[in-house]
């Protein structure tokens, strides 16, 4: 199935300037990106993507040494957040749900997969919502999409550039906690307030 898929990847990476030779030694064939090595790497493909749809620079080689500096070395969920802390660029991690697809609309987000029962591996891809579906840019798999409707708060999305203001997404969980935070604000000043003047004595009638 991968090898089905493996022109969009030459597309895909001609289009967003993939410099040949970017590896160096056995990383390469004849000056371009060895097929294993697209395949292998889905979190090192999914950062580099992520970053140039996104306008920010973006260098292979890089990101392959800092996510993967060793041939056994996997790529987690934290290690993709570590390197775009390192880089200061904004992101939020959150597990989406079909109510997020406005939340998501206009950014790009690195989704990682959970493994299958069958695998012990999970996978990285970059993401963006398109319409009422979600599309995906995938080296080793191609490019494609599926419905918003798919997300069930399974997968997590590591949002780039995320740059809202509150600390979490305002749905009806944020909205209440705001107004829950607020009542117990208001309502430590008003005691607050009354305890001053009782003690004082006045405002108040004595009996």
């Amino acid at each position: 199935m991968r090898t089905k898929y493996f022109p969009f990847c030459a597309a895909l990476f001609l289009c967003l300037g993939l410099p040949a030779g970017l590896f160096g030694g056995d990383h390469t064939r004849n000056g371009f990106i060895a097929k294993e090595d697209i395949e292998q790497h889905c979190g090192v493909n999914a950062m580099y993507v992520a970053l140039r749809l996104s306008g920010l620079d973006a260098d292979y080689g890089e990101i392959r040494r800092a996510l993967q500096p060793s041939e056994n070395s996997r790529v987690s969920v934290s290690d993709i957040e570590g390197y775009l802390k390192n880089r200061r660029i904004k992101f939020r991690t959150i597990r989406p749900w079909p109510s997020d697809a406005e939340y998501l609309s206009g950014k790009i987000f690195i989704v990682f997969t959970p493994p299958a029962e069958s695998s012990g591996i999970g996978h990285f891809s970059a993401m963006r919502i398109k319409g009422t579906n979600i599309q995906y840019v995938d080296p080793a798999y191609g490019i494609g999409e599926f419905p918003v409707s798919k997300l069930s708060g399974r997968l997590a999305a590591i949002v780039l550039n995320d740059d809202s203001i509150f600390p979490f997404r305002l749905n009806a969980y944020g909205i209440a906690g705001i107004a829950i935070l607020a009542g117990a604000l208001l309502a430590a000043l008003l005691a607050k307030l009354y305890g001053k003047k009782s003690k004082s004595g006045k405002g108040f009638i004595r009996a």
